[in-house]
């Protein structure tokens, strides 16, 4: 630019113009970059189009017969997600246990931003109410869910 205003000297303002289009362009950037940082940091939640992926990852292990109350949450470039697996009631808590590992297996590694999936496992139930203890139900009072153990355990616990 400096030799151009040299010798076209009535064109030495396009230095100038050149400049102000650098600096739009930066400014358009660092705008850019800084609203997807501010997103990461202050714990926002993925798409639900990635959720909905998720979900239709999970429903296709066998085994699970629903998915219910998934979410997940950034953690800097990371996802970590909760989802409740829906499992027939009858089976063994190691058969169980095997599906939630092989859904979360399948999801970490269909998913390179997702690090873990925490689940929670629900019996399913054909009447529409979710299995998991302490929800009210057909003929079952609202409870917190702990009166089992509470009763095992002693009320002084």
């Amino acid at each position: 630019s400096i030799a151009g205003a040299r010798y076209f000297p009535r064109l030495a303002f396009m230095d100038s113009v050149a400049a102000l289009i650098v600096a739009v362009f930066i400014l358009v950037i660092s705008i850019d970059i800084m609203k997807k940082s501010i997103n990461k940091i202050i714990d926002t939640s993925p798409s639900e189009e990635l959720i909905r992926e998720v979900a239709g990852l999970m429903k296709k292990v066998e085994g699970v017969i629903g998915v219910h109350d998934i979410s997940g949450r950034y953690y800097a470039d990371i996802i970590r997600m909760e989802a409740h697996l829906e499992v027939p009631p009858d089976i063994t808590v190691a058969e169980a246990h095997r599906i939630a590992t092989v859904a979360e297996e399948r999801v970490v590694s269909e998913f390179d931003q997702i690090s873990s999936v925490l689940i929670h496992l629900d019996p399913y139930r054909q009447d529409g109410h979710k299995g998991a203890e302490g929800q009210a139900g057909p003929g079952r009072p609202e409870t917190n869910g702990n009166e089992t153990l509470e009763s095992e355990l002693g009320s002084d616990q």
